[in-house]
């Protein structure tokens, strides 16, 4: 059934457009459709013989398309074998998640040789984390996505890597077609793991839960996909992919004035709605609030839609604004220096003003400003050994 499916829409993709190339079958190291189950044994359809094997309970059900693996319990893993990953540095981890629950460290899968040495992706609180962990030396270098899932609903996660002459690596997170997280500073790769023997869908290195929940159309390749690929992977129609490619809003950094955020995109009838992290900064309708004097930032979203018959398919675009303050920005916040000017003892509660903005700290719990040295006098503040002395910077 998945087999069909991804060959229809990668063929009507190659007829229907020339803006750019789709090609989801090169470099697919790995592949577990799930539809061809046999006992416990679970055929790899990239053709390379990475036969899986179900643990446990674990047992096909209802998937995406087709069938998807069952694993509700911590004994209910798929086993892979031994150095799927020995030969890949570039990488794309791609599947699709429905989670009965968000258990926050089960894993959708892990490959490793133990906690000292994996790679893994967990769904954390909805927003998932994917981690490579070389060894203990090197430590844990690890992204998160920005967009978060919710129990109950089939999403596609996936996670890409590719890696510069230098070692350096660019890794991307994308839920759902839609990029979620970038990060610039992996230099740890699956192939430096080396030949891992403790490999899994649904299973932890370390004493986690259950990931509870189904997996299907589970891929590995030895490339990075790109954004159009791993859209192309969840189905999306080729008129939605064009305008969300072509969706923009703008200069985004140090905005002065309302953003103007379109309701439409493109001319093929895709719909825009849009939410906001933060209405105090940008509301939903694009207009901004500007503070005295400090930068402020919040994240708007756009969930692009478009209309088949009666199917209606969706994508979120993210766009990080930052307002600039209605006077120029200062770049020290506050300063307490404790000169005598600003301090003021009052019924017993000593307080001190910053130099900068005129905020007001408390010192709590038996807490003091103090004059030390002899030739030269300066004020500090003074914490004797007794829990509970600080001081309160405020709210402001």
């Amino acid at each position: 059934m998945k087999k069909k499916l991804y060959a229809f829409l990668l063929s009507a993709f190659l007829v229907t457009t020339s803006t750019f190339a789709v090609d989801l079958t090169s470099g697919l190291k790995l592949h577990y459709t799930f539809d061809d189950v046999t006992d416990v044994a679970v055929p790899d359809a990239s053709g390379n013989g990475f036969v899986a094997t179900l643990m446990g309970a674990a047992a096909v059900a209802e998937g995406k398309t087709g069938q998807a693996v069952n694993l509700l319990a911590v004994e209910d893993y798929v086993a892979i074998p031994e150095g799927v990953l020995s030969d890949v540095t570039d990488f794309t981890f791609a599947c699709w998640v429905n989670l009965n629950t968000i258990n926050y460290w089960g894993r959708v899968f892990d490959f490793g040789s133990g906690e000292a040495t994996n790679l893994f992706m967990a769904p954390i609180d909805g927003h998932f984390k994917f981690v490579i962990k070389k060894d203990a030396e090197v430590g844990e270098q690890a992204i998160s996505s920005s967009i978060k899932i919710d129990a109950g609903q089939w999403a596609h996660v996936a996670v890409t890597g590719s890696y510069n002459e230098l070692g350096e690596g660019t890794v991307k997170f994308y839920v759902n077609g839609a990029l979620a997280g970038t990060s610039e500073t992996f230099t740890s790769t699956p192939a430096s793991m080396g030949v891992t023997t403790q490999n899994y869908l649904g299973k932890s290195q370390y004493p986690d839960p259950t990931i509870n929940g189904k997996i299907d159309d589970f891929r590995v390749y030895n490339r990075a996909l790109s954004q159009e690929d791993l859209m192309v992977m969840n189905g999306y129609p080729i008129e939605l992919i064009n305008a969300y490619n072509a969706f923009t809003i703008g200069n985004t950094t140090d905005v002065k004035e309302n953003l103007v955020l379109p309701t439409t995109a493109g001319t093929d009838g895709v719909t825009v709605a849009w939410t906001t992290s933060d209405s105090l900064v940008v509301e939903k309708d694009g207009t901004i609030h500007r503070l005295d004097r400090f930068r402020a930032a919040a994240t708007l979203t756009a969930t692009m839609s478009y209309i088949v018959g009666t199917d209606t398919t969706s994508v979120v675009k993210m766009f990080d604004v930052v307002v600039y303050p209605i006077n120029d920005p200062v770049e020290i916040v506050a300063t307490w220096n404790f000169l005598d000017d600003n301090i003021k003892r009052e019924d017993g509660v000593t307080t001190v003003t910053d130099e900068v903005s005129g905020y007001t700290a408390t010192c709590v719990g038996g807490a003091d400003i103090v004059p030390i040295g002899t030739d030269e006098v300066f004020n500090v503040l003074s914490l004797g050994t007794a829990g509970g002395q600080y001081l309160n910077l405020g709210e402001e």
